[in-house]
């Protein structure tokens, strides 16, 4: 049986902000969602799952990069391109490499220094995300 939200009602989803030293974990999507191609590694939250739980789990199965969870920074809705509501959690990275664990939804994973995200970014960083970032 699927977990994940039925259609009809809120989408929730949590985007984990995996630090590790001076770069933030981004994926390129093999689909565009919206107009997002590049974004934090992060999917749907599963029924009675937490947004940090899940932050952790959807880096961990899209990456390979095993990372804990620090605390949620802020919450989005409805997200301006997907229309979803969004969590950000930022994570600490523990361990692993990049590697695309999901074929069917990743195309890359990178490491990506805090000053070049806008290159990445099509719309502004949520103000939470970037209040944290540049902090």
């Amino acid at each position: 049986m699927d977990e994940t939200i039925e259609i009809g009602e809120e989408i929730r989803v949590a985007m984990g902000i995996v630090v590790k030293s001076s770069e933030i974990l981004l994926v390129k999507r093999s689909h565009r969602e919206a107009d997002l191609l590049w974004q934090f590694p992060g999917g749907k939250i599963k029924t009675l799952e937490s947004p940090e739980n899940a932050a952790v789990r959807e880096v961990y199965e899209e990456t390979g990069v095993r990372c804990t969870a620090r605390k949620m920074i802020g919450f989005r809705k409805p997200h301006p391109s997907t229309g979803a509501s969004v969590y950000y959690v930022v994570c600490d990275y523990v361990s692993g490499h990049t590697i695309i664990k999901d074929t069917s939804e990743i195309e890359r994973v990178k490491w990506v220094r805090t000053r070049d995200l806008s290159a990445y970014m099509p719309h502004k960083l949520f103000p939470g995300v970037l209040k944290y970032l540049t902090t």
